[in-house]
């Protein structure tokens, strides 16, 4: 999802039509519940404030996702916290771990994710009931 100009992305603001299956189709029940839970404004203000900031470091969003869960985030790996990768091939797996290996994001980057999370919480789902 994302707007900003980041062409990685596979879902954008207006978007109407779905991959039949897929994660946003609201034709099935889990397509309609992530429809519901993610397709908004909030989201959507909050993946282009992401982007565009990513973009001046001609980083994707899936690395500064992956970097700042690996570095930025509150996981300890000393209390066994991990990240879980996923890939729907082996290029992308080989991508996902490259950028776990590169260091810390810039700061404006990390910025830009503390702005998205206060864009977002308001309308984020609870994990814990």
């Amino acid at each position: 999802m994302a707007d900003a100009g980041n062409k990685n992305l596979n879902y954008h603001r207006g978007q109407v039509e779905f991959e039949a299956g897929s994660r946003f189709d609201v034709k099935g029940r889990q397509g309609s519940v992530h429809h519901d839970r993610y397709w908004n404004d909030a989201y959507f203000n909050a993946l282009d404030t992401i982007c565009a900031t990513a973009a001046k470091h001609s980083l994707t969003v899936a690395e500064v996702s992956l970097r700042w869960l690996k570095h930025h985030s509150q996981l300890q790996v000393t209390l066994g916290d991990a990240i879980i990768i996923g890939a729907s091939n082996m290029k992308h797996l080989e991508g996902n771990l490259t950028d776990l290996d590169k260091g810390t994001l810039p700061k404006d980057v990390v910025g830009a994710m503390d702005s998205a999370w206060a864009e977002v919480k308001g309308v984020s789902p609870k994990y814990f009931h």
